[in-house]
């Protein structure tokens, strides 16, 4: 269904009761400054009232949250600074926005967001001037706090996040940028710090209900760490997780604090030895304290899947799985849970990116079965942004930007909505073509080597699958991947029935045929295709710094991605001296 007929970025909500709320940003003036429009679908009706305008202008952030009653909180930034508007259940209107965080000196740096519990008590966070701070409102007196910084002097914090729990405990994350430095002088003798290594470090802070802030405590540090996020159950057991992107090292790690105690070492949920691991990382907890999470995952070939793992309110996190099926470039996830763990997540994928058309998807995990089930269409070509909220019997509202015309056919620009029931097709999936997915594992149609009888380079087999002596692979695939090359050194042998044996005495007796027989693999070579079909991987003759030994060798080369692995293809290549 189609809200409006124009909009960017929006987000919809759930109340106890079913009623279904959204909050977007709609162009005026050049889109200078957007205004921010706001809208209701009642629980029972499947249509949206007319759209209403919160404020005059909102930022580049903006944030919806409802309470089990249905009052609303948006929160955002703009030119003077953060704002919150409140839309009480009753009498269902939206308030004036007042001003809750000063405006920073770069205009819409705050980047803030938020969380309301069930009875309304709300808590906004920001950053200004790289400070972190917070304000909190009470749902029994309607008053923000004044706001207050949270993070230590000095720190150069930045994308902070908070969670609100059913008792009214808070939790905050945030990345502090931590350079390693040494001191160091200028030749006119000026002192100066001389940065080694870039570092960032996770801060985590906890507010304990009717409390104040507690200090900020590390719980990682790494050469690049990314998107903390955090959540709190009804026990008041808290959880954070946030990405790690290192040259040696990427990965998906958690922390977890047990209600009254402390953060625990971390753990990985992920660890993989691509470059770039995560991105729109995503955490909810249900009220048993089972916490899911997903996000956007690199794999073989350029491609990108959606990935989540869950860990039961005690215990480990159970291996990430990939509920985007056989997307070849999906990402931007964004997941909703309710009380009692049915899981909805929805996406977008691409074919070409970063190329239109985007494709929305969406997947649910029913709590009865624990399962994720094969992910659907929502939306045509030109799909935009997604959010998701789940009722608490099961029900899962969508909503994205259609982004018009881009190309032909599409639907007009605007904010569509798509609902599911349990047991039922969502009412507006589309059916399509398996526009984002793979049709099946890849397939090699061509495989050569430019040498197949060389002398081995002076230098080691490049990582970038360029080598400037030796020979190269060539590999001709249906779809990118990422290849193996497994080789296994060629050695005579005498043929005994249909295997290539030994060469015994008993067999030289019996003049059996020579053949050559493999040994077991010397060496495994691993490359990504790219995005390109055809892909060159370099060969010294080495691996690493070891030389292959002169003789015959044969290379069984496969390739594999999000829909499995290829027959493989073979070649014969001799080294000499």
């Amino acid at each position: 269904m189609r809200l409006t007929s124009g909009g960017l970025s929006p987000q919809v909500e759930v109340d106890a009761h079913g009623d279904a709320f959204a909050l977007w940003q709609e162009c005026t003036a050049g889109c200078i400054e957007p205004i921010l429009m706001a809208d209701i679908r009642p629980s029972g009706s499947g249509s949206w009232e007319a759209p209403v305008q919160v404020s005059a202008g909102g930022g580049g952030t903006i944030n919806l949250a409802a309470d089990a009653a249905g009052d609303l909180v948006a929160v955002f930034d703009s030119r003077i600074g953060v704002q919150a508007a409140v839309r009480p259940a009753s009498p269902g209107s939206w308030q004036a926005p007042v001003q809750i965080g000063p405006r920073s000196v770069q205009s819409y740096e705050s980047d803030p967001t938020m969380a309301m519990d069930e009875a309304g008590d709300a808590v906004a966070i920001w950053q200004r001037q790289f400070v972190i701070e917070a304000a909190a409102r009470s749902a029994a007196t309607g008053v923000w706090e004044h706001p207050v910084a949270i993070s230590a002097p000095g720190d150069h914090g930045s994308a902070p996040v908070v969670a609100i729990g059913h008792g009214g405990d808070m939790v905050a994350g945030w990345v502090v940028y931590e350079p390693e430095t040494v001191p160091c002088s200028m030749p006119s003798g000026v002192p100066c710090v001389l940065i080694l290594k870039n570092k960032d470090s996770i801060r985590l802070a906890f507010r304990p209900r009717g409390g104040a802030w507690q200090p900020s405590v590390t719980v990682a540090v790494n050469e690049s760490a990314n998107e903390p996020r955090v959540a709190l159950d009804d026990a008041g057991n808290a959880t954070a997780i946030w990405s790690t992107n290192g040259v040696a090292h990427t990965a998906i790690e958690s922390s977890f604090r047990p209600a009254g105690g402390n953060w625990q070492t971390p753990v990985p949920i992920e660890a993989s030895h691509v470059p770039y691991v995560s991105a729109s990382l995503q955490l909810v907890v249900d009220a048993t304290g089972e916490a899911t999470a997903s996000w956007d995952h690199s794999g073989p070939g350029a491609t990108t899947a959606i990935k989540s793992a869950s860990r039961g309110s005690t215990g480990a996190w159970q291996t990430p799985i990939v509920v985007s099926g056989g997307d070849q470039h999906a990402g931007g996830v964004r997941l909703a849970v309710n009380a009692s763990g049915t899981a909805t997540a929805v996406w977008g994928c691409q074919v070409n990116p970063p190329h239109y058309p985007v494709f929305v998807r969406a997947a649910v995990r029913p709590a009865a079965s624990g399962e994720w089930q094969a992910p659907v269409y929502l939306s045509a070509g030109e799909g935009g942004q997604p959010d998701v909220a789940v009722s608490q019997d099961g029900k899962a509202v969508a909503l994205w930007d259609q982004l018009g015309s881009f190309a032909v056919p599409a639907p007009p620009a605007g904010i569509y909505d798509s609902q599911y029931e349990p047991g039922l097709a969502p009412a507006s999936a589309i059916p399509q073509p398996e526009a984002c997915s793979l049709t099946g594992p890849p397939r090699i149609s061509h495989l050569r080597m430019t040498h197949r009888r060389f002398r081995v380079a002076h230098g080691a087999t490049a990582i970038t699958a360029k080598a400037p002596a030796g020979s190269a692979f060539v590999v001709a695939l249906s779809d990118p991947a990422e290849i193996t090359v497994a080789i296994s050194h060629l050695i005579p042998g005498l043929r005994h029935g249909r295997v290539c044996a030994a060469p015994v005495p008993k067999l030289r007796r019996a003049h059996a045929r020579a053949c050559l027989r493999r040994t077991e693999e010397v060496a495994t070579l691993k490359r990504s295709s790219g995005p390109a079909r055809t892909s060159r991987l370099g060969f010294t003759g080495r691996i690493g710094r070891r030389a292959l030994k002169p003789g015959r060798y044969v290379a069984q080369v496969t390739a594999h991605n999000l829909a499995g692995v290829s027959a493989p293809g073979t070649v014969i290549f001799e080294i000499v001296r």
